[in-house]
């Protein structure tokens, strides 16, 4: 509290300057009879004017009260700009019901052209999911559904297939449609990031040169398949199955200069140079190669290598039609599936991003990323995501349990990240005292009066005081004590609200969308054919897709130069000691 000591002589002046100079006008006035004459108009001014001095002297003496802080819970007037009509709701986001009004989000609100991104915290079974389904059920532009439970294709997809939607389900257990993820890298760098995320030499800690060695033959592979046009992952688990020598002897057979320098970096020689009776001795090449064969095996089960079989998918189809993808990656699964989940959302948003930098100005439909336990299951570069992505058509809305959650999984300054690109946030009644602590500093304090008066045991003498005294707009313990079915959001610089949080049944429409049925989903079996000694699985190869992906490959690369002595044969011609050999 800020106390501001009482000055008892303004008290008296302002007293005084209304006291006497009314009882000077009275008697003039009751003396005169009432008259207007110059004495008593003079004496009225002069009374006048020393009551105006007095109030003067003592208001410029009193203490002033200016608090400091001024939080206060948004008014209906207030909340009117975001205020979200049937057509907004196509385009914008709603976060809640506010004064029983549909309240959210849209572009051009808060003088922000695009939508931006939203974070909605809350534990579980508090409506979250709920939030989710009504969101899908009015957005028209494309969706991108990270759908562990399952339940969001189930409960929103036909919904959104009658809205003209293509609907798309990747499933690692086999069910569902097709999607190349590392065909949609489209560039070496994605290639080299996609295999960085497969043997994350970053935790290898001083053993890190096994993946880091290990990388180059992945690069080699997956490089490969794209040349030839066939799914990476098949056509990776094939080679792999070979064992090291057949594997990169079939490599050596790919006319493509960045397979054959890669290759090199990882044997340090042409697979057709390397003594392989004592290769088998070099536990720095075999370490490396067991680091890539272990890295593999969660990529390696049936599901996933249909579900990446083939392309039913690609990138650019989500801002060219309306196209609504559910990952569904079953919750109990994602110990072993949560890296093609990374590298499917990956793959999505970096070519993305790609296609808006390579034409800015072409028209796009808008993308929504809709991140459900995006705490549990870590999306790849999401602070970078939602930092620089918002002015490019793509909105994110994520969904945690509690900020705590969000620190763990992303550090401490991605989740700052991400906590400050959010503008809209949106909280259900938390159960972990972070989660509430941080609600309660973001709804900001207000100043409120407070007067104390004191006076002595001896009753001699007294004193008052007079100041500001700041408190939370909501405390924690308030904050955690929200009643069920209550929210509290924050949008930019608009005060809190406290909303009833969304539910899709008070929705126009909402009814009749949650009793439609999912269409049931075709079980994809995966049967690769035999791989043979010297041969590439080129017999799949697609010519018009091969050439596709070569162009998008080799676009503003310069392909690495390889030492004479390490120049690959030309295919068909036998070298010299096979000539020898043959004499």
């Amino acid at each position: 509290m800020v106390a501001v000591g009482v000055n008892l002589g303004a008290h008296l002046v302002r007293l005084f300057g209304i006291a006497v100079p009314a009882q000077v006008a009275a008697y003039q006035y009751f003396s005169s009879g009432g008259k207007l004459d110059a004495p008593s108009l003079a004496t009225y001014a002069g009374a006048a004017t020393v009551m105006g001095l007095s109030q003067w002297y003592g208001a410029s003496r009193a203490p002033k009260y200016t608090p400091e802080y001024t939080a206060h819970w948004a008014s209906k007037q207030e909340l009117e700009p975001m205020c979200l009509s049937l057509e907004d709701l196509q385009s914008g986001i709603a976060l809640g019901f506010g004064y029983k009004r549909i309240t959210g989000i849209k572009p051009g609100l808060a003088n922000r052209k695009e939508l931006g991104h939203a974070l909605i915290v809350g534990p579980g079974r508090r409506g979250k999911g709920l939030h989710l389904m009504s969101t899908l059920f009015n957005w028209q532009g494309s969706a991108v559904v990270v759908d562990i439970k399952g339940e969001m294709y189930d409960k929103t997809s036909e919904a959104r297939r009658r809205m003209d939607q293509n609907i798309i389900v990747l499933d690692p257990s086999g069910y569902g449609s097709r999607i190349d993820p590392f065909a949609e890298l489209q560039t070496n760098e994605g290639l080299r990031a996609a295999c960085n995320l497969i043997l994350k030499p970053e935790l290898a800690g001083a053993n890190a040169a096994f993946p880091r060695r290990a990388s180059s033959l992945l690069f080699a592979m997956m490089r490969a398949a794209l040349v030839q046009g066939v799914p990476v992952l098949p056509f990776v688990r094939d080679l792999t199955a070979l064992g090291m020598r057949e594997a990169c002897t079939n490599l050596e057979a790919v006319d493509d200069p960045y397979v054959q320098q890669d290759l090199v970096d990882f044997l340090n020689e042409r697979p057709s140079m390397v003594n392989w009776a004592t290769a088998s001795s070099d536990k720095f090449l075999n370490n490396s190669w067991s680091n890539l064969t272990g890295a593999l095996k969660p990529l390696m089960s049936d599901g996933i290598l249909a579900m990446t079989s083939g392309r039913d998918l690609t990138a650019l189809d989500l801002v060219t039609k309306p196209t609504t993808v559910y990952l569904r990656f079953s919750e109990s699964d994602l110990k072993y599936t949560a890296e093609a989940f990374q590298i499917v959302v990956m793959s999505l948003i970096n070519n993305l991003l790609r296609q808006f930098d390579a034409d800015p100005n072409a028209g796009r439909i808008p993308c929504l990323f809709c991140f459900d336990e995006a705490g549990r299951i870590e999306v790849p570069g999401l602070p970078g995501l939602v930092s620089t992505v918002a002015g490019r058509g793509l909105s994110a809305l994520i969904y945690i349990q509690s900020i705590s959650q969000l620190v763990t999984t992303y550090g401490a300054a991605g989740a700052s990240t991400i906590r400050d690109n959010c503008d809209a946030k949106v909280f259900f009644t938390p159960n972990d005292i972070e989660t509430a602590r941080y609600i309660s500093e973001l709804c900001g304090r207000l100043g409120v009066q407070d007067f104390r008066y004191s006076r002595s045991s001896e009753n001699v003498g007294a004193g008052e005081s007079h100041g500001v005294k700041d408190r939370d707009l909501i405390t924690t313990e308030g904050v955690m004590s929200l009643k069920l079915g209550r929210i509290i959001a924050k949008y930019a610089d608009y005060p809190p609200m406290v909303m009833h949080r969304l539910e899709p049944w008070l929705l126009p429409g909402g009814k009749a969308a949650l009793k439609l049925q999912a269409q049931p989903l075709e079980k994809r079996v995966i049967t690769p054919p035999p791989m043979r000694r010297g041969e590439v699985n080129g017999d799949a190869a697609d010519p018009k897709l091969r050439d596709a992906l070569l162009r998008d490959l080799n676009k503003d690369a310069e392909p690495p130069s390889l030492p004479n002595e390490q120049t690959p044969d030309a295919p068909g011609k036998p070298n010299d000691d096979e000539e020898m050999d043959q004499e």
